[in-house]
């Protein structure tokens, strides 16, 4: 016989977890009829824990440069969940960035919802390596270029520091 009676709260909200792990194996074996399914099951409100399982899960694959990993994580509901805190997406970013890997920063940033106000580290990541082209996609997902680093230095300041015309130029414009 099989039990029909509703789901309480703790077993919703173990449901909801067991979904998420499922969905990250899923993401990370490319499993992509199973990201399917799960994408179209009705969604409940999740945990915190999915929300860390996702963003290691991201954070894990863009260490790796797997690019269908990030773009099918991508896809999950569980990546919307993440919401405008760009902290919960900043080590994959980082990562991404310390790669010089334009490709997978516009997969985190171009399916995320938020914006970055006041961290640019990405910005001074690139103007470091002299990537006129990740830097400039991060200067127009970026709203304050003038933000500060850890050496209290802007992206311009970095970029002046290591000589990279190029990268002056763009940061002027």
């Amino acid at each position: 016989d099989f039990d029909c009676s509703p789901l309480s709260g703790q077993e919703m909200e173990l449901m909801q977890e067991f979904r998420a792990l499922v969905y990250v194996a899923a993401c990370r074996l490319r499993h992509e009829g199973v990201v399917d399914l799960l994408l179209h099951l009705p969604k409940h409100p999740l945990p915190d824990y999915c929300e860390d399982v996702m963003v290691s899960a991201l954070t894990d694959a863009t260490i790796v440069q797997d690019e269908t990993q990030v773009e099918l994580l991508c896809r999950s509901p569980l990546f919307r969940e993440v919401g405008d805190t760009y902290g919960r997406l900043q080590d994959a970013v980082l990562t991404a960035t310390r790669h010089n890997d334009l490709r997978l920063v516009k997969i985190l940033l171009d399916n995320w919802s938020g914006r970055i106000y006041n961290t640019g580290y990405p910005l001074h990541i690139a103007a470091e390596s002299g990537s006129v082209e990740l830097a400039e996609y991060l200067s127009w997902k970026l709203v304050n270029i003038d933000c500060l680093n850890a050496a209290h230095k802007t992206a311009m300041d970095v970029a002046n520091a290591r000589g990279w015309e190029p990268m002056i130029k763009m940061l002027r414009s």
